[in-house]
């Protein structure tokens, strides 16, 4: 009748017409020629190379020559390296159309250092970045076109302006207004995060690093990563802090690495996807030159992730964490707070002993005391905690009405936490114990809280106080029965 059936159909799907060893479907659905041989398509996907729209012109001829192989051996080395998808099908892309320039770039990169090189394949090299590394290796001041290179200056939107030729010809010379146009192109798209930018402390006085990180942080205020801007910025009282302190954070991390679409290029655990802010702090605290100095110790767990009382030694040592009003400034939310207070204030276990020995008060420390030592115990602590709220919008209040942003010091049985108030919901900041130490609530009741603080200290409490923080010392205000 003309018609062939099924079966002999699909049989016919299955043949190697050409005998590439690819079948007619496979063929169909990479888009090759089933009549024509694809030696160069067989042995890339053989390969594990997933591009064969890249590798189609290798087999205009249906031969696989030795260069082309070479060049697909080269591919599969160089997905091997942990980039993104989009990295990886870019640094394909271009060495397939490109090889020769790929090449050259490539070599160029490694002499200039492996950061360099890593850093570019990973971020993925298209003829755009390939041009840029042809220019910046022109560049008359070699320890420059390093840092360049190494930071991707003047390239994360892929497209080298005239004024950023001029900028990367004479740095010094032009880093204002490289920075000013930067900060300019971040306000059209995101007014707000402009003014946050501008009010960063870090930005007084410009440098080659601030050209840099800003450009970074224009390149991950993308549209897919505004939850993770909003996060920041929301950070706090916004018209009572000084600054927004993640955007802080994120500018330190920018100053010593890289991002990609999903977030660091070197950390799969920092994403904007799966973002909070204690992962961004724990990053930009613990892990950057400009929180602990030239050197800084990676792998170790901060105090806030595995409980421990002792605060990590490497956590915020540089000079950024020295003076107690500028911390303050830096510390203005409940979480920041409790980030510092983990990682860096010790539990004073001396003063325990002693109540316990005598039953009588050890004496309160100062914030400053508490901030400038180190150590201190529950009273010292929530002294410490509630200065840092109170210097960033916070105010004490009798709680008789639940006032947002309302603080005090809250005293039940023989333990002290800081007690909160955040969108009518009550809230204990307990750093003072040699317990899990953190934030504790929602509560929508005092008493609830009360309880939380006593805890395993004095679990049958029957007063709870609130203190306020007055120099030098602090002073029972309220008290109320069970």
């Amino acid at each position: 009748d003309g018609l062939i059936s099924k079966a002999k159909l699909e049989g016919l799907k299955k043949l190697d017409h050409d005998e590439d060893g690819l079948t007619s479907e496979e063929e169909k659905i990479l888009g090759t020629d089933p009549l024509k041989p694809n030696p160069s398509a067989k042995y890339a996907i053989d390969k594990g190379i997933p591009y064969v729209e890249e590798i189609k012109k290798f087999d205009e001829d249906g031969v696989m020559s030795a260069e082309e192989k070479s060049t697909i051996d080269s591919a599969t080395e160089l997905l091997k390296l942990r980039s993104s998808d989009s990295a990886k099908k870019m640094n394909v892309a271009y060495m397939f159309s490109n090889s020769s320039k790929f090449n050259e770039n490539c070599s160029y990169l490694k002499t200039v250092s492996d950061k360099a090189l890593t850093n570019m394949l990973r971020f993925g090299i298209d003829t755009n970045v390939g041009d840029y590394i042809s220019f910046v290796a022109r560049l008359t001041d070699k320890n420059f076109a390093r840092y360049a290179l190494e930071s991707r200056l003047c390239i994360e939107d892929r497209n080298l302006t005239e004024s950023e030729k001029e900028f990367l010809k004479e740095p010094n010379k032009h880093a204002q207004k490289m920075f000013d146009e930067y900060m300019s192109a971040i306000g059209k798209n995101n007014p707000e995060l402009e003014r946050e930018l501008k009010k960063l402390p870090d930005f007084q006085n410009i440098e080659l690093r601030d050209v840099e990180g800003l450009e970074d942080i224009i390149a991950a205020a993308k549209t897919e990563n505004k939850s993770a801007f909003d996060l920041m910025l929301n950070e706090g009282i916004k018209d009572k802090r000084k600054y927004c302190s993640p955007l802080e954070a994120l500018l330190w991390i920018a100053y010593d690495r890289e991002f990609n679409d999903a977030g660091l290029i070197d950390d799969d655990n920092f994403s904007f996807k799966k973002f909070s802010i204690d992962k961004l702090t724990k990053e930009g605290w613990l892990y950057t030159t400009e929180s602990n100095g030239p050197i800084y110790e990676r792998g170790k767990k901060s105090g806030s992730d595995n409980h421990n009382a002792k605060p990590i030694s490497t956590a915020c040592q540089s000079d950024r964490w020295k003076n107690l009003d500028e911390v303050a400034d830096r510390l203005n939310s409940p979480t920041l707070i409790t980030k510092y207070m983990i990682d860096n204030i010790a539990y004073d276990p001396q003063k325990w002993e002693a109540f316990e020995r005598t039953r009588r008060p050890q004496g309160a420390r100062t914030p400053i005391q508490t901030f400038n030592n180190k150590i201190g115990a529950c009273m010292d602590q929530s002294s410490l905690v509630l200065y840092f709220l109170k210097q960033n919008g916070w105010v004490y209040n009798d709680f008789e009405s639940n006032k947002t942003n309302s603080a005090c010091i809250l005293h039940a049985g023989y333990h002290f936490t800081c007690l909160y108030i955040q969108d009518n919901k009550f809230y204990v900041i307990d750093v003072g114990t040699p317990f899990i130490r953190g934030i504790k609530g929602p509560f929508e009741k005092i008493q609830d809280a009360a309880t939380a603080t006593s805890g395993a200290w004095s679990p049958n409490w029957n007063v709870y106080c609130f203190w306020d923080q007055t120099d030098p010392i602090t002073s029972m205000v309220q008290m109320f029965c069970r």
